[in-house]
């Protein structure tokens, strides 16, 4: 059985730069897009989508939300 890991989007102050973050995830989502984002077990990155995601480099179950 493999064990679950998780990652979260959260806002850190980054909105001067993009102005909502969190909308422009969202928007995302609706158009079924996919994030790169960095496994917290080994350490590479992959593209994910929300949800159950499994790294293609340790076989890890990964659980990806966005808050």
């Amino acid at each position: 059985m493999s064990k679950k890991s998780g990652l979260t989007i959260k806002s850190n102050g980054l909105g001067k730069a993009l102005s909502n973050p969190e909308k422009i995830a969202k928007d995302m989502l609706k158009q079924g897009g996919s994030f790169e984002v960095k496994c917290p077990n080994c350490g590479k990155q992959f593209k994910a989508k929300v949800g159950l995601n499994l790294c293609p480099h340790c076989k890890k179950e990964i659980d990806f939300k966005i808050k």
